[in-house]
């Protein structure tokens, strides 16, 4: 007899409108034109005296592309049109498939036209539809009125000059001692400040689990680490992710999101301004502690599927930034954080990209690699690795994120970019045969060393530092 029932979002739409207003509120869905018949009947007073508010004439169809989606995608979301940003994914709101088809369906028989079945896959966003409509409505003369490209291509960026330098524009940073950015960093490292203490007991039982002897089984001979207080904190609505699948994200890629975040502001770019550009991601991690936590828990589910695979880490990144450069997670154990770097500058010197995101991410989520490191001997007993040391008894583990924003160097000097450090050659290679798998190859370490300084162009006695592993 004319009332309906609001769906889950209608009610929550308009719950969320309401919040801040004063006064008594009725809400009803009311198809006015069902109801007219019962006029001077059984209507109540209420709907009698509000029947005469739907008599306006309809307003003509909205041809305006923005108006158009807007108003469809809000009717069928049970949505406010002012409560939907133009550049946030339609998903958010709960769009799901079959909204997804009726909201294609709405837009088609409004223009007349066969719209795409995957339109709000290809343009998840109100304003990348409307873009999209706007070039049926207003076609090119040269594409003859045939439907636009679903998704343009990125246009290639151009090879900078051989053998320039790449830019450090950026830095993102979380490390032991309270390190939450750069100028943290320095502080840190300026003071001499000691970063290690003993395993938190959310992490694990550290006493439980000591026990001086290297041979114990199951246990480590070490209660020292880095660790970075409150990993399991994440704001997930600020980064548009459910809750439901937030929780079963690996810490590590929420603390690549947050990093990745912090090093763009660093470098003075909005993250939200590289939406579709050819930005990469380069990320390096190795640790996959967070799947064996959950299945022992029990609490896998199909979020984890993405939540702990290692290859989603920089997928993620590129989504959450609408970035269309390579994007690549690796792991090649201490040295992925460099080697991402040095893919990285590669894939800036192709053209294959015009900025880039590049480090590494470590968490120490449980004891078990601890405990194997122990059992090698590789553990230093007091938390210190006392590199080049006759006292050197093994090394720390440690937390850790990092990243870096790259560019070519001309390109930051045009953009006016501030630059923090050069990378004028890197080299890779492998120690191939040597005196057991992990024992170091002196040849093949020169080898590397000599091509990476031969590409940078620096002679041997130029260098002031080296760091080494």
């Amino acid at each position: 007899q004319g009332l309906g029932f609001l769906q889950p979002q209608e009610g929550l739409g308009l719950f969320q409108s309401l919040l801040g207003r004063g006064g008594r509120v009725l809400a009803l869905k009311v198809d006015f034109e069902a109801l007219r018949p019962w006029v001077g009947r059984e209507l109540r007073p209420l709907l009698a005296e509000l029947l005469p508010l739907s008599g306006k004439e309809p307003e003509p169809p909205i041809q305006e592309p923005e108006s158009l989606v807007r108003l469809h995608a809000s009717r069928i979301l049970g949505l406010p049109p002012a409560d939907l940003d133009p550049r946030r994914p339609l998903r958010d709101y709960g769009l799901d498939s079959l909204m997804a088809l009726e909201l294609r369906k709405a837009l088609s028989e409004a223009l007349g036209r066969n719209l795409p079945a995957t339109l709000a896959f290809d343009q998840p966003t109100l304003e990348e539809q409307a873009t999209f409509l706007k070039g049926l409505v207003n076609p090119p003369s040269a594409s003859g009125g045939h439907l636009p490209d679903s998704d343009p291509v990125c246009p290639p960026s151009p090879r900078p000059p051989h053998g320039e330098p790449i830019a450090v524009i950026g830095l993102g940073c979380h490390y032991p001692g309270g390190v939450e950015g750069p100028e943290a960093f320095w502080e840190l490292l300026v003071s001499g400040r000691d970063a290690i203490a003993e395993v938190p007991p959310e992490r694990w039982d550290a006493w439980a689990l000591y026990d001086p002897d290297p041979q114990a089984p199951g246990r480590m001979v070490t209660r020292w680490g880095g660790f970075l207080p409150d990993v399991d904190r994440f704001d997930a609505s600020f980064f548009g992710i459910p809750p439901r699948e937030a929780r079963v994200m690996d810490p590590q890629q929420r603390l690549l999101l947050q990093t990745a975040w912090e090093a763009l502001e660093e470098a003075s770019l909005p993250p939200e301004s590289l939406q579709g550009t050819p930005t990469g991601v380069f990320v390096g991690l190795s640790t996959l502690a967070y799947f064996t936590m959950l299945r022992d828990a029990g609490q896998m589910d199909p979020w984890a599927s993405t939540g702990v695979a290692p290859s989603v880490a920089a997928g993620r990144l590129a989504y959450q930034l609408g970035l269309k450069g390579p994007a690549l997670a690796l792991d090649t154990a201490c040295c992925s954080s460099l080697l991402a770097v040095h893919l990285a500058c590669q894939a800036l010197r192709e053209g294959e990209c015009d900025l880039a995101l590049a480090g590494g991410v470590n968490l120490i989520l449980s004891p078990e690699t601890s405990c194997v490191m122990s059992a090698m001997g590789a553990l230093s007993p007091s938390g210190r690795s006392r590199v080049f040391d006759a006292a050197a008894d093994g090394y720390v583990r440690s937390d850790g994120c990092a990243l870096v924003v790259l560019k070519p160097l001309s390109a930051a000097l045009r953009d006016g970019d501030r630059i923090l450090a050069l990378v004028r050659g890197s080299a890779a290679n492998q120690d191939g045969r040597s005196n057991g798998l992990t024992a170091p190859h002196g040849p093949s370490q020169e080898a590397v060393i000599r091509r990476a300084l031969e590409r940078a162009g620096v002679e041997p006695w130029q260098v002031d530092y080296v760091e080494a592993h």
